[in-house]
């Protein structure tokens, strides 16, 4: 049940994007911290047949992708989604082609979210804190849209599955605060909707914040264990066969704690800030060999 939130041009902040990221997962699947390979900074899935994916990674030029599953369906035959960031980070297309390449192919994927971050002049359509969405024929026909020379083009896609989710985009994604579980676009998990309000909180007073202090109020929200259950869109989702059915008071937190018996939580924190000097912040917080490891790495494109 990973969950990220994320802010694009947020007012009262040094920065043109703010984006963490929790990743939860089987805390024995095998995984590698964060580290730089083929120009790509990013933690790297280790399981046999998926080596070389990533749930959230960055290159050189400050592009960024990111990838949730969508709970409730699980399909061993379904193609292995992690590459679907590093193949994007890796090529030339544009966040808006790359999707519709992805929309249109006849790959079989167990449903995902894909986010993407292209540095750009930052076409935005008119949002509030809560964030709103524009599909490509709005950017072209229908929106008057904000040019901020050096901002970030952001593109979503959900990828559905007849009879479980709904598809959604791709969809250029406005100015402000956005969030997105396990759940598809506009299907908000009710941990989505109260990290949404926190982190709005958060920027509120942002400005005048040293990075540290940003980072360290960020990542203290991330690890809130609270749980937000019952949750509706938890319950429509869930497959009663599944082995983490009967978690579901767990999976509705935004930190999971680790489950016993099942060997299952949050075992990755990513934070990204990148200011509007173009400098990066990349910092991972990863649980590998029984403890937490610190990741931080600092870029300028």
């Amino acid at each position: 049940m990973c969950i990220s939130f994320y802010c694009v041009e947020p007012n009262n902040s040094d920065y043109k994007l703010i984006l963490t990221f929790n990743r939860d997962e089987y805390l024995a699947r095998p995984t590698s911290s964060a580290k730089w390979e083929n120009c790509l900074l990013a933690g790297w899935d280790q399981a046999p047949g998926r080596e070389g994916g990533t749930w959230l990674g960055v290159d050189k030029s400050g592009k960024i992708g990111f990838l949730t599953n969508i709970y409730g369906v699980v399909d061993p035959q379904a193609e292995g989604r992690g590459r679907l960031v590093v193949n994007w980070l890796k090529g030339q297309q544009s966040a808006e082609e790359y999707l519709e390449q992805i929309k249109a192919s006849q790959t079989i994927y167990a449903p995902f979210n894909l986010v993407l971050f292209e540095p750009g002049k930052g076409v935005c359509g008119t949002g509030g804190s809560t964030g709103t969405a524009f599909s490509p024929s709005d950017i072209r026909k229908e929106v008057a849209p904000v040019w901020n020379v050096g901002g970030y083009n952001v593109w979503q896609y959900t990828k559905g599955r007849a009879g479980h989710t709904d598809s959604f985009g791709p969809e250029c994604v406005s100015l402000g605060i956005h969030g997105i579980s396990n759940h598809p676009h506009h299907q908000d998990y009710q941990k989505t909707e109260w990290g949404r309000k926190k982190i709005e909180g958060i920027m509120r007073n942002c400005l005048f914040k040293k990075e540290s202090e940003l980072v360290g109020e960020i990542e203290e929200m991330m690890s809130c264990t609270d749980s937000h259950w019952p949750d509706p869109q938890i319950q429509k989702q869930s497959d009663r066969e599944s082995k983490v059915y009967p978690y579901r008071l767990k999976l509705a937190s935004v930190f999971i704690e680790k489950i016993e018996g099942l060997n299952y939580g949050t075992r990755t924190t990513t934070t990204v800030l990148v200011d509007r000097d173009n400098n990066v912040l990349f910092r991972e917080k990863t649980w590998e060999d029984d403890e937490w490891k610190i990741t931080e790495e600092k870029f300028k494109f």
